[in-house]
This record gives structure tokens, sequence and C-alpha cells, in this order.
């Protein structure tokens, strides 16, 4: 059998190794041939998904970085922690840059008899190869602008500011934490000894100094940098139709979430659990 994917972000990259490890011949189609992620972004992954993406996809332990603790507070009740989650010390979910995964994954496949990386191609040629499914994970192409641009959208109004803090080693660090500020929550996501990963959320298009709030709601750590940040809009939608013939939605393009909870990629990693 042979399959295609349209796209070659994290989604398209992690489908694709899950099928060549069940023995299936896949054709990656995109316009970029490396897609770049900075290195400030980081993705939270559950304990099950984590179980799933290594046994299944890619072993990837050794740039994970484990949570087993979450604390939440409140700037309106003084920041008092409000909720606790701990899982008696077992691994609640793990951290890992979005840059580090991506690259794991495209060596991986780039050395792959399986795998085949092409230029991006039009519909029409794209039927004539006769693949038994194709999986589309771009929002961008032509098809997805024919077949599959009726969605429910939501958009928050919102934007997400994104680095990196470099501190003092701290050894046991590994509680994240979440402070709902009177702008947005804040959540402060370890990544290593001496990194944390920083996600903000702020309603509206503001000029955001986010060294400030860093600092200003910081009270654990003695940092020692703070890596340049990036934002980008906060938005969701659903499609209203997943499939067009052999051609299957898959990925952001079937349903993007809100980051606050961290269910984006997770979702994806549970539906490909059922393939």
């Amino acid at each position: 059998m042979k399959v295609s994917i349209l796209g070659n972000g994290l989604t398209s990259l992690a489908l694709a190794k899950l099928l060549v490890n069940q023995g299936i011949k896949v054709d990656i189609f995109s316009d970029q041939k490396i897609k770049k992620y900075t290195k400030t972004q980081t993705l939270g992954i559950s304990k099950s998904n984590i179980d799933f993406f290594n046994k299944n996809i890619l072993d990837i332990k050794k740039s994970l970085w484990d949570i087993n603790k979450i604390e939440i507070f409140s700037e309106n009740l003084k920041n008092e922690k409000i909720i606790k989650f701990d899982n008696n010390g077992k691994i609640l979910f793990s951290v890992i840059r979005n840059f580090d995964l991506y690259h794991q994954l495209y060596s991986n496949l780039n050395k792959n008899k399986l795998i085949n990386f092409k230029k991006k191609i039009n519909y029409q040629n794209l039927i004539k190869r006769n693949y038994k499914l194709i999986f589309n994970c771009d929002h961008q192409n032509l098809i997805s602008k024919k077949f599959f641009f009726k969605k429910i959208n939501k958009n928050y109004d919102s934007f997400a500011y994104v680095t990196i803090i470099k501190h003092k080693s701290l050894f046991q660090n590994n509680i994240a934490s979440q402070i709902f500020t009177k702008r947005g929550p804040l959540a402060f996501l370890p990544i290593s000894p001496t990194e944390t990963s920083i996600v903000y959320s702020v309603t509206g298009k503001k000029d955001i100094n986010l060294d400030n709030l860093i600092k200003k709601y910081n009270k654990k750590y003695k940092i020692s940098k703070i890596y340049k940040s990036i934002s980008f809009e906060i938005k969701s939608s659903s499609l209203r139709s997943y499939c067009n013939g052999n051609i299957i939605a898959f990925g952001d393009l079937l349903h993007k979430l809100h980051p606050l909870a961290g269910q984006g990629f997770n979702m994806t990693i549970r539906d490909m659990k059922k393939i």
C-alpha cells in the first residue's frame, strides 16, 4: 500500500513515521524542503501519548523533560495557589522543544527507503498517482482551499507569546505552574534543570513587555537570560467535512484548538492511535 501526506510540519512527519513503521510507503508533498521552527516553541505531551509515541512512532525519551506536578495560582486571590495536580511523583506530562522533535523525525525519515519527499503537486497529478489514502495536513494548499474550506471558526481576539528563560540550575525543576493574571494566563513549563518555557496569552493585540511580566510573576528562578519571544494569533476551528473521496483532513486542519490546555498535538496523537 502507498499513501501520500500533504504538508511537512510536525503532524505530517509523525504520521509518516507511524505509517512507515507499519511497512507502508509514504510520499510527503510540500513546497518547503524543511520546515523552520524557532527554538523557543515547546510542546506538552501527556504521559499516555508519550508512551504511544515512544513505542509506535519514535523513541524521544532523551529529549523529554518530565513534569510530575502542576500548580495554578490567581492574581485576583493575591497569587494564592488555587489548584494543585500531584500524581504522587509520577509523570503527568512531558515537555519537548518543537525544534528538537521535528529534527529527530526528519532525520530519521530522511534515511528511510519507504519515504519520499516531493515538491508540491497539483490535484489532478495527485489523483493520477492512485494513492490508497491522501492525508492532508496543510492549511495552505489548493486542495484545502477547494475541499476543506467550510469550518466552524472561533476567533478569541487573543495572542500568545512564547519564549524560554535560562536560569540557575534547579535540580528538581519538574513543577509546571500557571498564573491567571489580570490580563491573561502565564505558564512556566520546565524543560531542563536550567531552562523553562514561558507561554503567555492575552486578549487583544497589545504591546506586551514579556520580560517585565516574567520578572514580576517569577517567584522561583534566578534568571540569567530571557530569549527573544515570538507571538501568534490564537484561533480555533473545526471542519464541517473531514474527507473528500480518499483525501482525509488530519491534524490542525481537522481540529485546531486554543493552546491554553495544551491539547492540540495531543489530540492529533490520539487520532494517530486509531490508524
